[in-house]
């Protein structure tokens, strides 16, 4: 089948798997570092009902590189010190004093956004990631109920990365299986008509079974893929193809549950309503990546 034929579900899961060989060999490699050297990546217990992190025999590289990571936060980061400076590019325009005032009012607006933010309390897992597990990824999210902004850092065995040939980040692909259904339902869905209008248009028949037998618990699989506007990802073509939103937008951003047959007709149709981005919706670090490196070291 034609790649432009395909449907944008399909194209993503194409992509997704595109990465299989490299990031299989590089999580192999990830869970030695979990298990000797950063065994908070895994849950409490094994599958035998194990306590994790016994094979931490010395405990100094953990607590040095969580050092230095804590480190960073605390001199370059802090809450407690102005980090950020925000001024105007052109050098002609330095220096009058009602641009100075309103970059400042921009200044002081933006710090109260960091405060009243989680930054400061996931920064240093984010750096931590970085420094031991390579390239974190975390995405910023703005909860409306609180106008706040949240950072989600994303679990190794969740996340893809896609580079150019400058090795620049050019997108994200996330496959994460802990969706619970009422999270999938308070996150895409919210208020619905009684008919149920727009979770019959968007949730998978598993999904829609689970909340209808209250089992809110239940978890499913759901993709979210990142990439820029003019990506060929989205370049769908034929009538029921999935059309760009209108806008200047330079970064797309969908989310999918994992469909099976009896959803086909969903295969164009994101979870998400809103999917344009004016800039990058999350970060990556790479501490020390090379230009044929799935993941930085």
């Amino acid at each position: 089948m034609n790649w432009n034929t395909k449907t944008l579900y399909e194209r993503i899961v194409d992509r997704w798997a595109e990465l299989e060989s490299d990031y299989t060999k590089m999580n192999r490699n990830r869970e030695v570092i979990t298990a000797y050297f950063r065994s908070d990546e895994l849950i409490e217990v094994n599958d035998k009902g194990e306590l994790l992190g016994n094979d931490i025999y010395n405990a100094a590289g953990p607590w040095y590189s969580r050092m230095m990571a804590t480190g960073f936060q605390g001199s370059l980061v802090s809450k407690n010190i102005p980090w950020k400076r925000y001024q105007m590019k052109e050098n002609e325009l330095k220096g009058i004093d009602k641009l100075d005032a309103w970059l400042q009012r921009v200044n002081d607006y933006m710090s109260d956004v960091y405060q009243r933010s989680n930054f400061y309390d996931v920064q240093p897992q984010f750096t931590l990631d970085g420094l031991t597990t390579g390239s974190p990824v975390m995405f910023a999210e703005e909860e409306i109920n609180e106008q706040r902004i949240m950072w989600m850092p994303q679990h190794y065995k969740t996340v893809r990365v896609y580079y150019d040939k400058y090795n620049q980040v050019e997108g994200v692909i996330v496959r994460d299986e802990k969706w619970t259904a009422k999270h999938i339902f308070d996150f895409f869905i919210g208020k619905d008509d009684e008919k149920g209008t727009k979770r019959k248009k968007k949730l998978t028949l598993e999904v829609k079974q689970a909340l209808e037998s209250g089992k809110l618990n239940d978890v499913f699989a759901v993709y979210r893929a990142v990439f820029k506007s003019t990506d060929s990802i989205w370049d769908g073509e034929g009538e029921k193809a999935w059309k760009k939103p209108t806008g200047n937008w330079t970064w797309y951003s969908v989310y999918f549950l994992e469909i099976s047959q009896v959803d086909d007709d969903k295969r164009n149709t994101p979870l998400n309503d809103n999917v344009g981005y004016f800039t990058q919706p999350f970060a990556t670090w790479n501490f020390d990546k090379k230009p044929w490196e799935a993941s930085s070291r």
